[in-house]
């Protein structure tokens, strides 16, 4: 397990990558039919770019980043699970499967035909719920943490835009 700790006092991030493991095509069958009946309709899959950033990240989110494969500009994913949907899915065979695991087997069916190259679990932990504005800097955050690739634009485009105005008359 990763941690990253914020800036911001009593706030952790914790990022693990998800080891999916074989069940039997029992388990699978009833697994895929749990997961299309009960818990498909209470995910949140969101492709991040400059049109749809990060949404505003509370204390107890998790979810799922997705990283996509190619070269088209749509890097990073998430997935946004509902909190109402349990930590863990009985099995038929009395295993108690992760809902994450769960998820993962499915994360290409969410979104549609990119590639996926990768994807990890992620959690939003906040110890002191007093911390003014942290929801915001949690997703800014996270946010810049999935799109390292992009840092360098990122940081010349707000370079550009903080410059002096002395030629734009």
């Amino acid at each position: 397990m990763v941690e990253d700790r914020l800036a911001i006092p009593g706030t952790r991030i914790d990022v693990r990558p998800i080891l999916r493991r074989v069940q039997s095509r029992e388990t699978e069958a009833f697994l895929d039919s749990r997961f299309g009946a009960e818990i498909l309709p209470l995910l949140t899959p969101i492709v991040l770019d400059r049109a749809h950033p990060l949404p505003t990240l509370r204390h107890g989110t998790w979810g799922l980043v997705v990283r996509f494969r190619g070269t088209n500009s749509r890097k990073y994913g998430v997935i946004l699970v509902h909190p109402a949907l349990p930590p863990f899915i009985e099995a038929p065979d009395y295993e108690r499967v992760p809902l994450e695991h769960l998820i993962a087997s499915h994360v290409t069916a969410l979104f549609g035909r990119s590639a996926i190259e990768s994807f990890w679990t992620f959690r939003i932990a906040q110890d002191d719920s007093s911390a003014i504005g942290a929801r915001h800097d949690v997703a800014e955050f996270l946010a810049a943490a999935l799109q390292k690739t992009h840092r360098k634009q990122d940081a010349l485009a707000r370079r550009e835009l903080a410059g002096p105005r002395s030629n734009l008359a």
